[in-house]
């Protein structure tokens, strides 16, 4: 096997070497060798591919945390050119879809969640710029380097927003730095030495100093309920760890220097000198994190799981395969679109996830893809999608339609959110509380009804049968049509003789507790009133069978995870 890891190293870095890259680019058939090869040592038989439906609802989700519409799955599945699957990723990268999403997957890790609104930041401001990053595909190396040496006003310099995020705990900015640009766990070095690895308290403490001498400086006096102008800025001495924050001091007097020794203290700029070091090519640290974290985020596995936590204790899987798109990813200016464009044209990438195939050596070596849920944003905006949701929430002409997004949005965030820094367990069914929140809620069971200016409502007026409606449903909740035996079985659910549920609309009111029936206070009783208010109307049998299809469709474990 070391063999193998080295020749595969060798020739890999023979076409990624200085001078050669040019005349022979790393591509995806390279990295599916080389993968292949490591599958043959061991012994491994790696799944099939997906089919066209599932590749194209995967790499949407993937690319823009959303579903595919239903035009587009119909287009896809149309289109007999052999390269149809490539042309698709290269439409999604050029999409504001990519660029909005993408921008909120790195404001969540960059900013995290905060309890209440920060007054000295602009959030929406900083999202805007990172958009803007995404959209133009600036390199990595660039962006990082001007979120560590940003300064001005944070309305002004949007990038200043990161560190003044973390103004109060600059050791909270030092840990955050060093696991998503470096791939290492170094606060674990903030309180203690560990024994058996590289990093000790002097490390982290001397790495935190290259901040002593930044910090905000207010413009105006505070004023409640407003965003107070600061500016931030490089004093000539350091700006925090006064008499009562003892350990804050001595990382203030501690000469600052990076991971491998690189002396900080002299420079003119201590911040600009540690971006010029964490961003320089020959960081052997910078290029392996973010490759680690797109492959895991795309694949379903890191080379190094957890994404950030790249020690001695913890090797990768495939350092050759590793290390070979870390040094492709440096030679071509960081670019993260071409990145993306070669882990997702891989067999790899592509193949199907099979049913019962657990095991250590499958997870760890990719011999298919893995199944992991939705995360929260990408659920609420699926659900959303498939569903038209806030088109139907707009025509009820609620006054508060973004605050009432946002509050379901946080609904989903509480219920369903998943550590982003490593994958979910591979057991993961979801909580008993998820269960009952698309089971019994009334989020789902109002969004599948047939409600003006909704899905179902849209699709039962369509002039075509049974048949075509079914279709329909099972293109916006699933992205693929329904095979012939799900089709037989739904047409017949839906033309059977029932009995239509009628149930007095001031007895469903009445269920709501008085003091929750504000949207403030519930939402989801606000969702329950708008879909009273756009149809007012009793429904039918047929209205009501179909809505127990759609609903069954939402709750499906197709349809809440991505696979």
């Amino acid at each position: 096997m070391m063999r193998t890891a080295a020749m595969l190293a060798g020739a890999l870095a023979m076409a990624l070497s200085p001078g050669a890259v040019d005349a022979r680019e790393l591509g995806a058939a390279d990295l599916d060798r080389a993968v292949a090869a490591e599958w043959r040592q061991r012994h491994l038989k790696p799944g099939p591919v997906t089919d066209d439906a599932a590749f194209l609802r995967r790499l949407t989700i993937d690319l823009t945390g959303t579903l595919p519409s239903a035009d587009a799955v119909r287009e896809f599945l149309a289109d007999a050119r052999k390269d149809k699957r490539a042309r698709a990723v290269d439409v999604l990268l050029g999409s504001p879809a990519y660029a909005q999403h993408w921008a909120g997957y790195w404001d969540k890790l960059l900013m995290g969640r905060t309890a209440k609104a920060n007054p000295i930041l602009d959030r929406p401001g900083f999202v805007a710029w990172l958009r803007t990053q995404v959209a133009a595909n600036r390199p990595w190396n660039q962006v990082v380097y001007d979120l560590i040496t940003a300064t001005g006003e944070s309305h002004d310099q949007p990038a200043t927003n990161w560190i003044l995020r973390y103004a109060a705990n600059p050791t909270d900015l030092t840990g955050k730095m060093s696991r998503l640009f470096l791939g290492v766990q170094i606060q674990c070095a903030q309180c203690h030495d560990h024994p058996s690895e590289k990093w000790k308290q002097d490390d982290f403490r001397a790495l935190t100093a290259a901040f002593a001498r930044t910090g905000a400086v207010p413009l105006e006096d505070k004023v409640k309920g407003q965003r107070r102008r600061v500016e931030l800025r490089d004093q000539p001495g350091p700006t925090f760890g006064g008499p009562k924050s003892a350990d804050l001091r001595l990382i203030a007097l501690t000469a600052p220097r990076a991971l491998d020794g690189t002396d900080l203290a002299h420079a003119d700029n201590r911040r600009v000198a540690l971006a010029e070091w964490l961003t320089r090519p020959a960081n052997p640290y910078f290029a392996r994190a973010l490759v680690n974290r797109y492959w895991a985020h795309l694949v379903g596995r890191g080379f190094v799981e957890p994404v950030d936590d790249f020690r001695r204790s913890n090797p990768p899987v495939m350092p050759a395969l590793l290390e070979s798109l870390a040094a492709d990813f440096t030679a071509h200016q960081f670019d993260i679109q071409r990145l993306i464009r070669l882990i997702v044209n891989t067999r790899v990438y592509q193949l199907a996830v099979v049913g019962g195939a657990e095991g250590d050596v499958d997870e760890q070596l990719f011999v298919h893809h893995r199944m992991r849920p939705l995360t929260s944003e990408e659920l609420y905006s699926a659900l959303a999608s498939a569903t038209n949701l806030e088109n139907g929430l707009l025509l009820a002409g609620l006054a508060n339609l973004d605050a009432l997004k946002q509050q379901l949005q946080g609904a989903f965030e509480f219920l369903f959110s998943v550590d982003e820094e490593g994958p979910p367990p591979a057991d993961f069914a979801g909580s008993i509380q998820q269960a009952l929140l698309f089971l019994n809620g009334k989020l789902v069971s109002r969004a599948a009804a047939a409600v003006p200016g909704m899905a179902l409502s849209g699709i039962l007026d369509f002039p075509a049968g049974d048949e075509a409606r079914v279709e329909a449903l099972y293109l916006r909740t699933l992205s693929r049509p329904p095979t012939a035996a799900e089709r037989t079985r739904w047409v017949a659910y839906v033309n059977a003789p029932r009995d239509v549920v009628v149930e007095s609309k001031k007895r469903q009111l009445a269920k709501l507790p008085r003091e929750s029936r504000s949207p403030k206070k519930n939402p989801l009783g606000a969702l329950e009133r708008a879909a009273r208010k756009l149809d007012p109307s009793e429904p039918t049998a047929t209205q009501q069978a179909y809505e127990d299809l759609f609903w069954a469709l939402l709750n499906s474990s197709e349809f809440t995870f991505q696979h």
